[in-house]
Parts: C-alpha cells; structure tokens; sequence
C-alpha cells in the first residue's frame, strides 16, 4: 500500500475543519478588537499576541454567561456585569466557535483511535517519544514509502534534502522543477515549481520537529543538542541568528528520526531496505536507536 488512503481521507477532513475554526476566530477577534483598544497599524506580531488573549477572554466569559442554559434564546438577557460580550449576536457567533472546535477535538480524537490500529503505529511510532498518533496519522496518509526506495528519496519528497548546490530544500529559484500543464485552452505549458510536498513539509518542521524536542528523549538528546552545540561553534555561522541556528538543529533531529523509521517501515510493508548511503559507501553506521522496536511478529533477541 502507497499511501493509507482511508487516512488521508479523514487527516483532510481535519484539517478542513480546523481552517474553518480558524476562520470563525479570526471573525471574533476582529468583532471585539476594538474593545481591547487594538489599532490595526499596530505590529503584527504583538496584534496576534493581543487577539489570542482577546479570544481566551472572550470564550472564558462566554462560559461564564452560559453557565447552565440549556439553548440560548433572543429572550436572554446579557448580564450587566459582563466586560466584553455585550449582545445576543456576540454569544451565539462565540457559541458557533465552540460547536466548531469541540467538533474538532472529537475528530482528532476518533482519528487517533483509527491510527493506534494499523501495525505500523505499534511497531513503529509509538515508541518514539513526542510523536502521537496525530503525527503518526498525517505520515501514514501523506508520505508513499513505496516510491521512497532510499532514505534520500524519503528526505527529498518531503523536502528534507540536500540540492545540487549543497543547500537544504528550498523555494530558491535554483531548487524549482520545471514541469508541463495543460491551459484552460488545452494547450501544454511550462511552470518552475517546487518538488518537494509543503504541506508535509510544514507539518514536520513546526509540528514534528516541536514534538521530538519537547520530548528531550532520543532526538533531543543524541541529534538536537550536539548538532545545535557544533553548529554554534563553527565560524561560517557565527552570523547567524539563534533562530537560524535553532531550525538547523530541529532540521537535523527530524531528518535522523525519518532515517531511522524509514527501514521498519519498509520492511513492514514487505518492500526491501537497503542502508543508507552514509552507511554503505562512507561506512558510517547510525544506531538504530532502542526506542524503535521490532514489529510485534518477530522474536526479540533476549
């Protein structure tokens, strides 16, 4: 099997949703910013600070106000003691944000349910620590471990690798693939575009990578902090900013945890794993760290 199909199926319907619950908190912040007193000149980044505040504030009153009614009516009076929410139209547009995001919970709750199932979570995933099966789930439904023959081809399609020019992945205009399409008027054309999967890509970098090193297990310890320590040292980064430094050094952590499943996975599916190129032609070999453990239908050697 390519990819888990019926996954992808649910991990879209998902994240659909979660756009959606999004969406509707934006609408409710912008509805009460000017309350908080927020200029819309003001720096993005304290705005989006501010707006999370907001919107806790705002959804703790609603609780508050809705305390043990039943169905609100046009009929409900809003107390006189309440800061922010001030009308009718304000606790239902909050109530919708609730239904949404409680609607969402329960997704990624069955959908996890649904993951802890398939063999490749208890003989793969769950034993790496800071990966749950939310990660696990988008990585069965995304990442084809068929066409994902070398541990390279793994790290390129998910946009992992190492370019020509001996820089990471990137949307440089050197890392783009020029592929044809067919226009609205059927004839074939030619576009520069990225080869790499963006969506997986971003779920790696800021959903994986915060996992592996919240965890402060195996990654953390054995690929975070000694390359982020190196790297720190070298002169060719000594301009670089603690941010820079910090992404390189998640980069690598995600980048030897999918060197590492790689081989499980791919034997699990009955699809040959040969070692990685540092491995069978530098003679560097990686330790296939214990926290992985064999699939539950081979012996374990006491």
């Amino acid at each position: 099997m390519a990819v888990d199909t019926e996954l992808r199926s649910i991990v879209n319907g998902i994240y659909d949703l979660q756009q959606l619950r999004i969406s509707m908190g934006n609408r409710i912040v912008s509805s009460f910013r000017i309350k908080l007193g927020i200029k819309p000149s003001e720096d993005k980044k304290k705005r989006n600070k501010e707006a999370d505040k907001l919107l806790k504030a705002i959804r703790k009153e609603y609780k508050r106000i809705t305390d043990g009614i039943v169905k609100i009516t046009t009929k409900f009076k809003i107390p006189e003691d309440t800061s922010l929410i001030a009308s009718v139209a304000e606790i239902m547009l909050i109530k919708q944000y609730e239904d949404v995001l409680s609607c969402e919970e329960t997704v990624f709750a069955d959908m996890a349910a649904i993951v802890k199932t398939r063999p490749l979570w208890s003989a793969v995933f769950e034993h790496v620590k800071g990966v749950g099966p939310v990660v696990a789930g988008f990585l069965m439904a995304y990442v084809d471990i068929v066409k994902a023959e070398t541990v390279s081809k793994l790290w390129y399609y998910v946009g992992y690798g190492v370019e020509k020019d001996g820089f990471a992945t990137s949307r440089r205009k050197e890392h783009l693939i020029e592929v044809e399409y067919e226009d609205k008027e059927g004839k074939i054309q030619t576009k520069w575009v990225i080869h790499h999967n963006p969506t997986v890509r971003s779920k790696l970098a800021f959903v994986l990578s915060r996992g592996l090193i919240t965890a402060r297990d195996h990654y953390y310890l054995e690929s975070y902090l000694p390359y982020k320590n190196r790297i720190q040292s070298m002169p060719k980064h000594k301009d670089k900013k603690a941010a820079h430094i910090n992404n390189m050094a998640k980069r690598k952590a995600v980048k030897d945890f999918l060197r590492d499943i790689w081989p499980h996975w791919r034997e699990l599916e009955g699809l040959p794993a040969t070692p990685p190129y540092s491995e069978a032609k530098l003679g560097i070999k990686h330790g296939d760290h214990a926290k992985i453990a064999p699939s539950p239908k081979e012996p374990v050697n006491e």
